[in-house]
């Protein structure tokens, strides 16, 4: 599923609409990374006809983390929520999905205030 490109020249907007075979396709700008005096920005193509808060959500936290991933930090985590490795890796979860979450809303927003829904 994952759509993703990196932009190493102007910054993109953060929501990029266009048509496949008559559907609207999102491209969402996720973030940016700073390097060798530079940026570069991270952006996501959403599937063909998917703009909701969940299809966002769960296309921004998959850059870094699959359901594999996810899967196992869980399970880890109730099999063993006292050590600290695991523990640790179940809260960089959580901290990306509330990241994610976040970042939805404001695209969600963003799109809405310049009509591109």
């Amino acid at each position: 599923m994952k759509d993703v490109q990196w932009n190493n020249g102007e910054k993109p907007a953060k929501v990029t609409v266009y048509r496949e075979l008559g559907r609207p396709v999102f491209e969402i700008l996720v973030e940016r990374e700073d390097e060798n005096g530079g940026a570069r920005w991270l952006s996501i193509k959403l599937p063909a006809g998917e703009w909701t808060y969940g299809a966002i959500v769960r296309a921004i936290v998959r850059l870094y983390y699959d359901q594999d991933d996810v899967e196992a930090i869980i399970l880890n985590y109730q099999l063993d929520p006292e050590d600290e490795e695991v523990v640790n890796e179940f809260n960089k979860l959580q901290d990306w999905r509330a990241q994610a979450k976040a970042r939805a809303k404001q695209l969600l927003q963003y799109a809405e205030d310049n009509c591109l829904t």
